[in-house]
């Protein structure tokens, strides 16, 4: 999903979702499991390693704008701070549960949220799976396992 202000950090994880999904497929065959950890968002020192403008003049040609992505950073920090059972560990235990599960018997996508939003997500890879295997299908390609 796409947020105001986080273009490049959602980018990335696209890119990395792409890249992990073509593993799963072109590596299947020998034995080799790629596997996506979906994190819903967890209150980390993420926004304590955000780096500012260099140039603050020119950020005032923006106008309101300008402190927009900063209200907005905020306002995510406080909705984090107030859902206590969105915790890191429950990631590092779903990473843990992956290595630890049968080869080829690992799930492409775990998703990990107590937020309330992870059941949306679920519902968002059933649909991109049914494309994908439907695509695959008339293509000739074969299995997505």
């Amino acid at each position: 999903m796409v947020l105001p202000f986080w273009g490049a950090y959602s980018a990335s994880k696209w890119a990395l979702e792409a890249l992990a999904e073509t593993y799963r497929v072109e590596l299947s065959d020998y034995g080799v499991d790629s596997c996506i950890v979906e994190p819903g968002p967890f209150p980390t020192e993420f926004f304590g390693g955000l780096v500012a403008a260099d140039d603050p003049a020119r950020a005032s040609d923006y106008g309101d704008m300008a402190k927009a992505a900063e209200q907005s950073f905020a306002d995510f920090g406080k909705a984090l701070a107030a859902i206590p059972a969105q915790k890191p560990q429950l990631v590092a235990d779903a990473i843990v549960a992956l290595i630890e599960a049968p080869s080829e018997q690992r799930p492409l996508r775990t998703t990990v949220d107590e937020m309330g939003i992870g059941e949306h997500v679920r519902q968002h890879n059933a649909s991109h799976d049914s494309m994908i295997t439907a695509i695959y299908e008339n293509l000739g390609i074969g299995s997505t396992r």
